[in-house]
């Protein structure tokens, strides 16, 4: 069985005869998707910036930068899950 057939079967594709609101929808539901990992990306270089800065210049509040660094990944990565899950 081709692929295409297994993804069309699976209901992640709409259908080609389907109206264009359908395909808008779609469209938007990937875009959302695309962002949301363009997103992750960002915080994942972020937080590699902050770890760099972090061990070049010794702060007192380092720590707390750190700590938000690795807050804004993890939020970044619910927000991603959450996308899949409800789009």
């Amino acid at each position: 069985m081709p692929l295409f057939t297994l993804i069309s079967n699976a209901g992640l594709l709409p259908d080609f005869n389907a109206d264009a609101d359908v395909w808008l929808l779609f469209g938007v539901k990937l875009m959302f998707i695309l962002a949301g990992l363009v997103y992750v990306l960002f915080a994942i270089l972020v937080t590699r910036q902050i770890t760099i800065m972090s061990s070049t210049v010794t702060t007192t509040a380092s720590p707390l930068i750190k700590l938000l660094g690795y807050f804004h990944l993890l939020v970044s990565i619910l927000v991603l899950i959450y996308f899949f899950i409800v789009l």
